[in-house]
């Protein structure tokens, strides 16, 4: 085993190139691991380390060596030359939603530095305490300013030092500030001192304002006061004797099993700011919490891909099976396959009339079968588009049947049934959403076309019902006559609408038992003429009027929040685009321990629908007379990043909005706020602003936490987000983690809040 030394040098050279590998492409990549010794930087676009993404240790899962059996690596394996132990691949935590890094080193000897390096990494991490974490980042950050390496930091260095930090002092308080921790007056600070002059720093005067709120005339603050506090203003419930003392072991640094014992134990300012940054906004049992999972599917919401096998736009990406195993490991528990014929009578998935690349068929639901239930148990839908004609559908078919075996569910999980059945019931299963041949009721004839293909009445498939029917183009040919003019064009698309004829083999129809895609014609006649098995897509222009016209093909996503509201139980979004929607159904999905599956609101099931008319739109039906009301102060910040994440840079001038994203009833001007901003502090920025904002619907609303760098003559840059589901927030005073845009935690950035919720 290498001394840490030895693999940290190696870690740290940033002259190494990586392979990262994909399914389909191979890249030169260059990857370090951060001053901080918490993260890992890895370019994002050829070597350039300055166009980096930071990736946290706290993330991984694993690491191991070697290439081991995946689809990736084998596909490597057949376009480039690699010896396998100079191969490894980083797994993540399925919270963080990010796909594997399959990587090759230069040589084996950095493989493994890398595999050893950062599994004794997370392995000293995942036993720190926040206190432990905050000392270590800090002496990391004190060694990068150390630029001589002598173990003290001068003035200039403790300059570089506070800039790293993001924090901006004026020479007068700098002066003042070093002169008061240089105790031997060496023009020079220790790791003693800074740590000190750090400690200081990290407690604003709002939490030391706070303590000696609550500690009273006499400024100590007593066990007896802490635990009226906690119960008053921080609304725990069933706070036993031991539960006290086990909170106050983690952050007061002079707690002992027996000076707990005395009620009249001190909790010093630097252990009750300890605390005050341990506590949550949003409750971890909230997330934790296994909710009934015996309803029937139409009672859940279901985490759902667009487009699921593109990696990037929808108009010239590259597709992969890799898009897939990242959607399942996000605990996506729907996909899409866009099935197409392909060459050599070998069915293929790509996103029609585009120049997106082509995947196989059979090497998707390879991928499906080996990632379906790595995240959760809770089953799984393959959502079929099929452009294919009757050969290669048949053998879409005998690959799903062959390669997912007793994984694809082939009949009702009930024979008398007449409800679709619960994710409980249906748990570890794949099933099959797509077009399903009519029953032949006695006339059979009327079913078959020649040489016993069959053909289904829908004129259209669901992707064409949200895109408009083919425009223009042989819907059996994904390739268009573009020499059409406008107005003939039109004219043969609604032609095909009304006569267009859809062949579908019997042996791909038979896999199809549930969610049976149905044309939706209007709301009465799916009434009369569909039952529980039959599924309607609608597209997210047609489904509110909020989409106004917007375009997909820039794999852009929308809110879905109203169209959850509107009780849509599969809302699909383009799971690669890092974005604000995407944010927002990675907080919703995060319930439910990441199951995939949430159970709706009580007011949108089916068991309530029947009994009530409830309408988004209409005030009178809601389930309560008054919205509620956030009372929010958003008092201050602590360690925000700088644009990009970088360490250099201006110190910057952050503010915060904060908004209410629902339906319609609750997204509003009223419910969207902004503080001022704050000169060059990112360090610790006071605004102490208070705001209400109002909700209807906690059950379905976010709660939108933006922070933003104040910029003069360009955009301002966003610095962090946070989104909260607004029912599981905890009133009291809480930190709010903080956010890249793909979802990646800032820590140790916040933001401190004081929240009052009211009805």
């Amino acid at each position: 085993m290498k001394k840490f030394e030895d693999l940290d040098r190696i870690m740290t050279d940033k002259t190494r190139i990586f392979k990262k590998v994909r399914e389909n492409w191979q890249k030169d990549r260059k990857m370090v691991l951060w001053d901080d010794r918490l993260s890992i930087w890895m370019s994002t676009k050829g070597t350039d380390l300055t166009r980096a993404r930071k990736i946290s240790v706290e993330d991984i899962e694993e690491v191991s060596l070697g290439t081991h059996s995946d689809i990736v690596w084998e596909k490597a394996k057949k376009k480039i030359a690699f010896q396998s132990d100079q191969a490894f691949t980083i797994s993540f935590k399925l919270a963080t939603r990010m796909a594997p890094l399959y990587l090759i080193a230069e040589d084996s000897q950095t493989a493994r530095a890398w595999v050893e390096g950062l599994s004794r990494i997370r392995d000293r991490v995942s036993r720190m305490t926040s206190r432990q974490r905050h000392t270590w980042w800090l002496w990391e950050k004190f060694k990068a300013a150390d630029k001589d390496g002598n173990g003290t930091l001068t003035k200039s260095e403790v300059k570089s030092f506070f800039n790293s930090i993001n924090l901006s002092m004026n020479p007068a308080n700098f002066e003042k500030l070093f002169k008061k921790y240089d105790d031997n007056k060496s023009n020079s600070l220790s790791w003693g001192n800074v740590k000190e002059l750090y400690e200081e720093l990290l407690i604003p005067n709002e939490v030391r304002n706070l303590y000696y709120q609550i500690a009273g005339e006499d400024e100590t603050l007593q066990l007896c006061e802490f635990r009226e506090f906690l119960e008053k203003y921080q609304f725990h419930k069933n706070l036993t004797d031991e539960k006290l003392k086990e909170m106050v072991r983690v952050f007061e640094p002079t707690a002992t099993e027996s000076n707990l014992e005395d009620p009249n134990f001190e909790i010093g300012l630097y252990g009750f700011a300890m605390y005050i940054r341990s506590a949550k906004v949003i409750d971890d049992s909230s997330y934790e919490k296994m909710q009934d999972m015996s309803r029937p599917m139409t009672d859940y919401w279901i985490a759902s891909s667009h487009n699921t096998y593109l990696l990037d736009d929808q108009l010239t990406g590259p597709s992969s099976t890799e898009a897939y195993k990242s959607a399942l490991l996000k605990g996506c528990r729907c996909v899409e396959l866009d099935c197409w014929d392909g060459a050599n009578g070998e069915p293929i998935i790509y996103h029609g009339w585009t120049r997106t690349s082509k995947i196989s068929f059979k090497d998707v639901i390879t991928t499906v079968r080996q990632y379906a239930f790595k995240k959760s148990d809770y089953p799984v839908c393959l959502s079929l588009e099929n452009h294919c004609h009757i050969p290669q559908q048949q053998k879409m078919a005998k690959y799903m049947v062959e390669i997912l075996g007793d994984l694809l569910l082939r009949a009702p999980v009930d024979p008398d049934e007449d409800c679709l059945p619960s994710p409980e019931a249906m748990k570890g299963k794949i099933w099959i959403k797509g077009k399903k041949l009519k029953e032949a009721a006695g006339d059979s004839k009327k079913n078959k076309a020649e040489n016993d293909d069959f053909v289904v009445d829908d004129e259209v498939s669901e992707e064409d019902e949200g895109e408009g029917y083919a425009q223009g183009k042989d819907r059996d040919s994904p390739v268009g006559n573009g020499s059409i003019p406008a107005a003939e064009e039109a004219g043969n698309q609604k032609k095909q609408k009304k006569t267009k004829k859809i062949k579908l083999h019997k042996d791909l129809s038979d896999l199809v038992i549930y969610t049976q895609s149905r044309h939706l014609k209007d709301f009465d006649d799916a009434q009369q003429n569909s039952d529980y098995r039959h599924i309607s897509s609608i597209d997210d222009k047609v489904c509110s009027s909020y989409a106004k016209n917007q375009s997909k093909i820039d794999s852009s996503n929308y809110n879905p929040i109203p169209v959850w509201a509107y009780g849509c139980q599969i809302v699909a979004l383009n799971y690669q685009t890092a974005c604000e929607e995407m944010l927002i159904n990675q907080a919703r999905f995060k319930q439910n321990q990441g199951a995939g599956y949430v159970l709706k609101p009580e007011f949108l099931r089916e068991d309530a629908l029947r009994n009530n008319n409830f309408d988004i739109n209409d005030t009178s039906t809601f389930p309560r007379s008054q919205p509620f009301s956030y009372k929010i102060k958003i008092i201050s910040g602590c360690q925000l990043p700088k644009p990009k994440q970088s360490n250099k840079g201006e110190v910057v001038d952050p503010y915060v909005k904060i908004r209410v994203v629902g339906p319609p009833v609750d997204d509003n001007p009223k419910n969207s706020r902004t503080t001022k901003f704050i000169d060059n502090n990112g360090f610790s920025p006071c605004w102490n602003e208070e705001f209400t904002l109002t909700t209807w619907f906690p059950e379905l609303s976010m709660l939108e936490i933006l922070v933003y760098d104040k910029d003069v003559g360009t955009k301002d840059d966003k610095l962090a987000n946070s989104y909260l589901p607004m029912d599981s927030i905890v009133p009291g005073y809480r930190q709010i983690p903080l956010f890249d845009k793909e979802g990646g935690s800032l820590y140790p950035a916040t933001l401190f809040f004081h929240i009052e919720i009211s009805e």
